[in-house]
């Protein structure tokens, strides 16, 4: 019954919004201005919306009074780390609003959303991510340096797809040397409605020529806790078992075993100036070579000069305790400072 007459409520309440805006989703600010369109996701602390005057926006959360959505089903991730799924409505509340589905009504502060994707949208319309390209020169060594990543991201109901891809290369008069490359392709899956544990699967190439790894293939699968949804950081980590096939420069071929632990932590904050930041740290033991412990972590630091656009400062560590050839160099490190687009 008090379900039924909460539900009645909030169709009263909204009826006027509903009649003036039959198709569109509404966000309402503070300062009494309301924008209307197509709620694209909320993810990181910023709400997107496709408006038919203002194309595609950005509103932080900690600006928004109210949101109603027209009839759209959206995903919602909370940072008590629960799974909904159903619209948002108004709550008499400033700063709240009330997830309604055919089983439940619930009543939460908006800035405690995490994260919130249509759930019944098309493959296209669900991909996220960002791409990056910065270049150095020097005259005097006449040796430039490329460096690249792209990271791509689907959601769709429980599970969620990641891609990324990294490399740094050097470019002298006459060659061209692709000194490292990391590419993985991860899935995640929730397994319940609590959204605090999930299974992971992934694949990985990776190229270091500097740790004498001329290419590594890996396969791992695992499971993972989300430690941390906060407002405005995320903190998780997976533990689980990768079968590794590695190629030398020397052209030795080994088949590995290996345990992974991995954290990974992100963090935003969005006043003068915007930040963002993720640094993703693995941990590797060896179960066929014994003492062999390696590490690799990359970091990213965001600053936004304008919508969409940003400078990023990458930092990535690369150790190997006994790397493939006993004469090679155990660590790789490096930093790099290139321009980001958002999409």
């Amino acid at each position: 019954m008090r379900i039924f007459l909460i539900t009645l409520l909030i169709i009263v309440s909204t009826w006027e919004v509903w009649a003036t805006h039959p198709k569109n989703d509404t966000v309402v600010l503070y300062h009494n201005e309301m924008i209307t369109g197509e709620i694209k996701e909320l993810r990181l602390g910023e709400l997107t919306i496709d408006t038919k005057n203002l194309n595609i926006i950005s509103i932080k959360v900690s600006k928004i009074q109210s949101i109603n959505t027209a009839t759209d089903t959206f995903r919602i991730e909370t940072i008590d780390q629960m799974l909904y799924y159903g619209v948002l409505k108004p709550a008499p509340k400033e700063g709240h609003v009330y997830i309604v589905s055919s089983n439940y009504v619930r009543l939460i502060a908006i800035d405690h959303i995490n994260a919130m994707l249509p759930a019944q949208e098309s493959f296209i319309y669900r991909l996220q991510g960002n791409i990056s390209a910065g270049f150095t020169y020097t005259h005097s060594s006449g040796i430039g340096q490329l460096s690249t990543s792209a990271n791509i991201y689907y959601t769709a109901k429980r599970m969620d797809l990641a891609f990324a891809g990294s490399s740094n290369s050097s470019i002298d008069t006459s060659t061209f040397s692709r000194d490292r490359a990391d590419v993985s392709l991860s899935s995640y899956y929730n397994l319940q409605q609590n959204s605090k544990f999930y299974a992971v699967g992934q694949l990985d190439y990776q190229r270091n020529l500097q740790l004498s790894v001329a290419r590594r293939f890996q396969q791992t699968i695992g499971g993972g806790r989300k430690f941390i949804l906060g407002t405005n950081i995320q903190l998780m980590g997976m533990l689980g078992f990768s079968l590794d096939q590695e190629l030398s420069t020397s052209g030795e071929n080994e088949l590995l075993m290996e345990i992974p632990l991995g954290l990974l932590l992100n963090y935003f904050k969005f006043a003068s100036p915007n930040l963002q930041a993720t640094s993703k740290n693995a941990f590797y033991t060896s179960l066929s070579q014994k003492g062999r412990i390696r590490y690799e972590m990359n970091t990213n630091i965001s600053w936004e000069l304008i919508d969409n656009f940003y400078i990023t400062w990458t930092f990535y560590i690369s150790y190997d305790r006994k790397p493939p050839d006993p004469d090679a160099g155990k660590m790789d490190y490096g930093t790099t400072i290139s321009l980001t687009y958002k999409f």
